[in-house]
């Protein structure tokens, strides 16, 4: 089957599942249209390339699905270099460089992961604790940068919002621990959905800065990944760990 033929396979078990998505993310494209002073077609296209990357991430899920791993390594490269061009775009278009900050992290436990379903290989050093401790190292050197020449973080969102990106890159290094994985991953989530949402917010509403479009990404697709972890949610198994 052709990566085209595969493609849409995919967007359209996105949009089965997903239909409501659709409605709020068209309404909010016509909020910003209607009320943001920034550049239209730059938010769509940057949109629509992020709403791309994702769909080769669940091509890369269905592929390692089918046993073929090799494609599947493919789609995961041209996601993370999708990824990786939009938001150097981003920072060098926009100045917001905290959506690139956690890439490492997200780079490692990529890695781990892809090693463990394919290959059997459990890097045991690629752990919360560890990705953790990167992760202040780079928070760290991005306050140095920020004190000697401009402003990494610039709002409280884009704070909420690169709390929840961090996270989630850490969550995603929790490999034998679903639970504790996805209560993670529902706390990383919420974080970046409210950040996204009060920069969105403030673009819109307060005028502070037009919007560039990875806001509006980062409040519907995440969205989407937290209502689905909130519906597997097993609250009565958690109430028998508790107690």
């Amino acid at each position: 089957m052709s990566v085209l033929n595969l493609f849409f396979i995919e967007i359209r078990k996105f949009v089965s599942s997903n239909g409501w998505l659709i409605a709020v993310y068209f309404g909010l494209v016509f909020l910003i249209h209607s009320l943001d002073e920034g550049d239209f077609s730059r938010v769509l296209c940057i949109s629509s390339l992020h709403f791309i990357s994702d769909i080769f991430i669940m091509m890369m899920f269905s592929a390692y699905a089918r046993g073929e791993y090799r494609i599947g390594t493919w789609f995961q490269i041209l996601s993370f270099l999708l990824f990786l061009f939009l938001k150097l775009n981003t920072g060098l278009v926009e100045n917001e460089w905290h959506y690139l900050a956690a890439d490492p992290i997200y780079f490692l436990a990529a890695l781990k992961n892809y090693l463990l379903d394919v290959k059997r290989v459990n890097l045991k050093w690629v752990n919360p604790i560890t990705t953790g401790i990167l992760g202040i190292l780079i928070v760290v050197l991005f306050y140095y940068y920020n004190s000697s020449s401009t402003d990494i973080w610039q709002s409280s969102g884009e704070r909420i919002l690169s709390f929840g990106i961090f996270l989630f890159a850490m969550a995603l290094t929790i490999t034998r621990d679903e639970m504790l994985r996805s209560y993670v991953s529902i706390i990383a989530l919420t974080s970046m959905v409210l950040g996204s949402a009060l920069e969105l917010y403030n673009s819109i509403i307060d005028k502070i800065n037009p919007v560039s479009g990875l806001e509006l990404s980062y409040v519907v697709l995440p969205l989407t990944v937290l209502i689905y972890y909130v519906k597997n949610l097993n609250l009565r198994e958690l109430f028998l760990k508790s107690n």
